[in-house]
């Protein structure tokens, strides 16, 4: 990879993790702020609503990690072209 590319791809996957890092503040912000009504909606308490919510929430995360690491491994493979 050439420096113009190396500086491409750097540019391209920092825009990249911005937006995954504000998807994942909207992720938060949205289940922080629908918690009460997720779990009167479930028919659960607060706290039992919290331990349900905690495994999803990481998974989300977990998946726009994976989805981060992707959309790298294919920039890279791109640019390598």
């Amino acid at each position: 990879m050439n420096a113009d590319d190396q500086k491409y791809f750097d540019a391209a996957f920092k825009l990249i993790q911005a937006r995954l890092t504000n998807l994942e503040t909207q992720v938060t912000l949205l289940f922080n702020a629908e918690k009460k009504r997720i779990a009167e909606a479930a028919g659960v308490s607060l706290e039992e609503n919290e331990k349900i919510l905690k495994p999803i929430t990481e998974k989300v995360f977990r998946d726009l990690d994976q989805m981060a690491a992707a959309l790298k491994a294919h920039i890279e493979s791109e640019s390598s072209l």
